[in-house]
């Protein structure tokens, strides 16, 4: 065997692609198929491999040559229910969202709300009756107190001494209306004598100016003398001063029985004199008028407080309502008796029931004089023509102890009529 022969002659193999290279689709089982969309480099055999028997080398020209193949997009495959689906959605979605306005535009007209509103009670102002300086306080801030508790004492020195000085007065106003009393049959019998006395001072006064009548024309004929016209005169005179005087003690019995109306009159002031002092003295003792909780309590004891003046306030927790204000264009949607829900800021998901028990009929804007007796609802624009809003009064049911409190924010909103009940609009009707 020749040299050229023993020498061993080169394998010459094309480099083997990846796993996506393309192959057969009757390939070696047991193989999977590569990704349809991934294009493996391509692989081309350069010009046939011929192998020289004299030396067993491969020329260059005869190498296997690789050339990669361009990576291609791949062109989308047409999908035409895609776009129909989607426009189903927004169709769907826009009439969902159209209802969703239409309700609630519905619900806000037919059931209106409002967060302007706050809770309520009867506030008592409590306030001394009397001026004078407190020598106790019995109660303290936040203290439930039932009707009639004594709330502070005045003290009550100054007032008994007022009373006792009414009560002497009044014995003696008494006193003296018995005097006058004991007094009084004599002077009626006094007064029915000057009576008498009257009654004939006046017929002797007519029967002398009668007889000096007659005699005065018979002087000048000489039927008769002047002696007698004289005695006529004169007793003309008698008569007249007879009755001066019984008239006289006639008018001084009129003037005791008026004295003992008066004594009588004296004596009804002075009881009551007595009266007021006695209401003074029992005044120093302040107590609570109704069942409540205290609020504002600061009073302590050697403070002087005067008259009318509220010293702290008294909260009825047995009545607790809500004072919302709401557009006037929801009057005419709320009716007297309607159920209505509130929900406390506080306690957001709790809800309590409610009535409605009153709707306003007039509000102010501003200080006005002649309309301090209306709510005032301030105005936030005067210079658009806004809903003016208007307090409705709402009854709670059973509200939640301990969590409702004056002046508490909520939110309100109406329902409706309970079952066959009718009630009073906001419109009147």
């Amino acid at each position: 065997m020749s040299a050229a022969q023993d020498e061993p002659k080169p394998q010459v193999t094309a480099p083997v692609p990846e796993a996506n290279a393309t192959a057969d689709s009757k390939g070696v089982a047991g193989t999977a198929l590569p990704d349809p969309v991934e294009h493996p480099p391509e692989v081309s055999a350069g010009p046939a491999v011929s192998t020289d028997q004299d030396d067993g080398r491969a020329s260059p020209s005869q190498s296997a040559e690789v050339t990669p193949s361009r990576s291609e997009t791949p062109s989308p495959v047409p999908r035409p229910w895609v776009g129909a689906i989607l426009r189903l959605v927004v169709l769907v979605t826009a009439l969902a969202a159209a209802a969703a306005a239409v309700w609630a535009w519905r619900q806000s007209a037919s059931h209106p709300s409002t967060d302007a509103a706050e809770i309520s009670a009867p506030v008592t102002g409590i306030s001394a009756i009397v001026p004078g300086l407190v020598i106790e306080v019995a109660v303290s801030e936040s203290a439930r107190v039932a009707a009639g508790d004594l709330l502070f004492r005045i003290d009550p020195e100054p007032y008994q001494l007022e009373l006792d000085q009414a009560r002497a007065a009044l014995a003696a106003a008494e006193s003296e209306l018995r005097q006058g009393e004991g007094n009084l049959a004599l002077q009626q019998s006094n007064a029915d004598v000057a009576n008498s006395q009257i009654e004939r001072a006046t017929a002797n006064l007519e029967l002398a100016q009668q007889t000096l009548n007659r005699l005065e024309p018979l002087l000048a004929q000489g039927y008769v003398t002047a002696q007698e016209v004289d005695a006529a005169r004169t007793a003309l005179r008698d008569a007249t001063v007879t009755l001066a005087q019984s008239q006289s003690h006639a008018q001084g019995t009129d003037a005791f029985v008026g004295t003992l109306d008066t004594r009588r009159a004296q004596v009804d002031v002075a009881r009551a004199s007595v009266a007021l002092a006695e209401r003074n003295l029992r005044n120093t003792e302040v107590r609570a008028p109704t069942d409540g909780v205290l609020a504002g309590m600061t009073l302590t004891a050697g403070e002087f407080v005067v008259s009318g003046v509220t010293l702290f306030s008294l909260i009825d927790d047995s009545h607790w309502r809500v004072s919302a204000l709401f557009r006037e264009t929801d009057l005419p949607n709320i009716r007297i008796g309607d159920r209505a829900r509130v929900f406390l800021l506080a306690a957001p998901d709790l809800m309590i029931e409610g009535v409605v028990g009153g709707i306003g009929w007039g509000v102010r804007s501003s200080e006005e004089a002649q309309l301090l007796g209306l709510p005032l609802v301030a105005s936030k624009l005067d210079w658009v023509r806004a809903a003016r809003r208007f307090p409705v009064e709402i009854e709670l049911e059973h509200p939640p102890e301990g969590l409702v409190r004056l002046g508490a924010s909520v939110s309100v909103r109406i329902i409706g009529p309970e079952e066959g009940a009718v009630g009073e609009s906001g419109t009147g009707q």
